[in-house]
């Protein structure tokens, strides 16, 4: 017999009646056959979760090539030269690949009461509006199988940037990153929740955090900051002081040179008299 379909149970692949050994082609196209969704559902594939609609099979190579007892070069031949003859279609992204059965309401009809095979209402609706399927992807109603990747987590710098943007914005938390990132200091969450801790006990966090990346500290302290400016204003003096005697100097010994120049760290004659 030719034609017809018959209901095989898909425990027959774990049935201890046959020992295990390699899948013939016809048994590893028939292993897609019964793998594929009956109705449309979400499939879990590792990390993937895969939206499959009635006659797709949700896979791996890698699964596929151990159930059929095949190398994996061999399953990834044989599929393509099955798509190469429009009996499935196939779609791969993020490990998984969806297998669709181009044909699958001549394998798995429904029975009516009669005895005789009644197609599917999916099936129904490809016949009368004329659409089929192109290397086995549906195009029914504008579906396409979709595959949901998992989303990417982010890294541990990423998340040192976001945790620092309430606080400085996004522009400062990158240049402050990039900044301990060059002096070898760690951008992870912890390292960003003590950062933050430093930042909230100066007065101006803003402030504190450009200090950080100007003076080339990993971290930065309120006593830190008090320093520096002590310095910075001791340094000032000390330059005004040494340019005001270096003036002074220079008019004494040559008077007549400076006889009309005055002195520009002094405030001048007519200002005296105010």
């Amino acid at each position: 017999m030719t034609k017809g379909t018959v209901n095989i149970s898909r425990s027959i692949w774990s049935d201890v009646a046959f020992k295990k050994q390699p899948f013939t082609e016809r048994e590893a196209f028939m292993w897609l056959i019964m793998e594929a969704s009956y109705l449309p559902r979400e499939k879990r594939v590792g990390s993937v979760i895969v939206q499959t609609l009635r006659g797709q099979c949700a896979t791996s190579v890698r699964f596929m090539a151990d159930a059929w007892n095949w190398p994996k070069s061999t399953v990834s031949r044989f599929l393509k030269r099955l798509e190469n003859r429009d009996m499935i279609g196939t779609d791969s992204g993020t490990g998984v690949t969806l297998v669709t059965i181009s044909k699958y309401d001549d394998y798995q009809a429904e029975i009516k009461e009669s005895g005789t095979p009644r197609k599917s209402k999916a099936g129904q609706q490809r016949d009368s509006s004329g659409t089929n399927y192109k290397k086995g992807l549906i195009k029914d109603n504008n579906i396409t199988p979709s595959i949901s990747p998992p989303e990417k987590p982010k890294s541990d710098r990423q998340l040192f940037v976001d945790a620092l943007v309430p606080m400085l914005g996004a522009e400062l938390a990158n240049d402050l990153a990039k900044h301990r990132t060059k002096l070898k200091a760690s951008n992870t969450p912890r390292a960003a929740s003590g950062l933050i801790g430093k930042l909230s006990q100066c007065p101006n966090p803003v402030f504190a955090a450009n200090e950080m990346i100007l003076r080339g500290w990993k971290s930065v302290e309120p006593e830190w900051l008090e320093r520096a400016q002590a310095t910075s204003k001791n340094g000032a003096s000390s330059m005004a002081s040494a340019a005001i005697a270096n003036h002074q100097a220079r008019q004494e010994s040559s008077p007549e040179s400076f006889a009309d120049i005055p002195n520009p760290f002094l405030p001048r004659q007519e200002e005296l008299y105010k």
